[in-house]
């Protein structure tokens, strides 16, 4: 009991990154932001299409083995390229290459002598597959449970929509038997010589290569079906797709250098008056919601440092903590006694590398939001609708918030935020998650109207990412987009889909 509260750093210290996540996983769903390569999509499909195959009976410790092995072997054989990224387990296997083995013993890579795995390739006993693929293999309906073993996917083999077997059967064709035989018996013997590696190399390459064409075709096919193939008819994947490939074609999306540039993009597009498509809502609702989460964050992130640094850890009085902030940041807007509504009717241009200075930049982007997308932003029932969207603690949330304290005077509105939506909303957010999860991530201590700094708790605002990396490389790894252009493959599949 005497033991101090290990802390955590943790993410979403607030809680306002919940709709922005919310929103890009609706729209983008069979996807995350570690499904870095697609032809993984086919070659889990092929590699469970053959386990199953093979054993009758088998035991979840045979089928564990017969993943990881396989895992390990296509890291190792990365290890011969000059671009592994997207490849997971490619550190440990590039240190084990380093001594440029004739054999590869893959059961060393994959256990320990007591059979954890921990230190090994990859510590969850699943592999990657049940840490990174499995849950988007299922969305997207190509694997479902196992009728042999509980609690294990197997691949799909009916249905109206593309299926497990049917990319099993076009990556088989793709590599060819030979691959796929001499594949099998290096998992399987848990040996894999360098003649064995270099066969292995080229037909086994995950980064956009394809023996086969239409193991490509099938799975763009895959990606432009339903979200949930048999569960519903919904396809704001395919919706996605369509946008960012009119956004590849789009001259001016050169000037969108960064993740958020798409979503910008479709924010705009909002703007000027396109309401009726559901992903540009969609993605509209995702900018602006990430912006509200990462101005709120950079604000507490400088507080923070202001605690640490200016105050120098020590118990300060919160009301002194605040209205001085709050008395800096109206000097910056020159708003001594101005109230919010009139400050609302500027046009607010604050900038600043100091503490107080990024303060005010993030309120004057906040506001900036608010007079911008007040009156034309979606019924919230609509998003529900749409998206299975709470609304909870969104943009427009804090909207309403800014609306409804508009006779207040700026330097009192910044004091109350400061107080309400960083300072007790931090604190309410991180002990619910300490009741729920027993993680402690606060950063600092509450007591008696006072606030102290907790040592080495410092945070950093973040954007969230919307797996929008993932379908960069997906799309460019099925040769439908390269280095952000529309290719020929991509004019006509975009043809196809308008």
């Amino acid at each position: 009991m005497a033991q101090p509260v290990n802390l955590k750093v943790g993410l979403n210290h607030l809680g306002y990154r919940n709709a922005a996540e919310d929103l890009f996983t609706t729209l983008l769903p069979g996807l995350n932001n570690v499904t870095a390569r697609i032809r993984y999509y086919s070659f889990y499909c092929w590699l469970l299409d053959k386990f199953f195959s093979n054993n009758s009976q088998p035991t979840v410790g045979e089928y564990n083995r017969f993943i990881r092995n396989a895992e390990y072997l296509l890291a190792i054989l990365h290890t011969g390229l000059p671009d592994s990224g997207g490849i997971p387990g490619i550190d440990y296997a590039l240190n084990v290459m380093e001594n440029k083995p004739d054999v590869v013993d893959l059961g060393s890579g994959t256990y320990q002598n007591n059979d954890t795995t921990r230190g090994t390739y990859w510590a969850n006993p699943g592999g990657v597959l049940r840490q990174y693929y499995g849950s988007s293999l299922n969305d997207i309906g190509i694997t479902v449970p196992s009728q042999k073993i509980p609690g294990i996917n197997d691949i799909s083999t009916e249905g109206g929509h593309i299926t497990g077997k049917d990319l099993a059967d076009y990556f088989e064709e793709s590599i060819g038997r030979e691959s796929s035989m001499l594949f099998l018996d290096c998992i399987n013997n848990g040996l894999a010589s360098q003649n064995e590696r270099e066969k292995l190399l080229v037909p086994f390459t995950m980064k956009g290569v394809f023996g086969n064409e239409m193991e490509r075709e099938i799975l763009i096919d895959m990606l432009l079906q339903d979200d949930y193939p048999g569960r519903s008819e919904r396809a704001y994947r395919r919706g996605t797709i369509q946008l960012y490939l009119e956004f590849c074609s789009n001259s001016q999306s050169a000037g969108y250098s960064d993740e958020l540039g798409f979503p910008k993009y479709l924010y705009e597009r909002y703007l000027s008056g396109e309401r009726d498509n559901p992903c540009i809502i969609g993605w509209y609702c995702f900018y602006l919601n990430d912006s509200w989460q990462y101005q709120a964050s950079t604000i507490f992130e400088r507080i923070l440092d202001i605690l640490q640094k200016d105050k120098h850890g020590r118990w300060v009085k919160l009301e002194d903590l605040s209205s001085e902030i709050a008395v800096s940041v109206s000097q910056l807007f020159d708003a001594e006694d101005t109230s919010l509504e009139d400050i609302l009717a500027r046009q607010n241009t604050i900038s600043g590398k100091d503490n107080i200075g990024r303060i005010a930049a993030a309120i004057s982007c906040i506001l900036d939001h608010y007079v911008i997308n007040f009156s034309v932003w979606p019924q919230t029932n609509a998003l529900a609708g749409m998206f299975n969207y709470s609304g909870a603690d969104d943009f427009f949330t804090a909207a309403r918030f800014i609306d409804a304290h508009k006779k207040m005077s700026f330097k009192d509105f910044v004091k109350y935020f400061i107080e309400s939506k960083i300072v007790f909303r931090h604190y309410n957010v991180s002990l619910r998650k300490f009741y729920q999860t027993g993680i402690a991530s606060h950063k600092f201590m509450l007591e008696d109207g006072y606030i102290r700094y907790l040592k080495d708790t410092i945070t950093q605002a973040t954007h969230t990412s919307p797996r929008l990396v993932t379908l960069k490389g997906f799309l460019s790894d099925l040769d439908l987009v390269h280095e952000n252009k529309l290719t020929e493959k991509g004019k006509k599949i975009l043809s196809k889909i308008s």
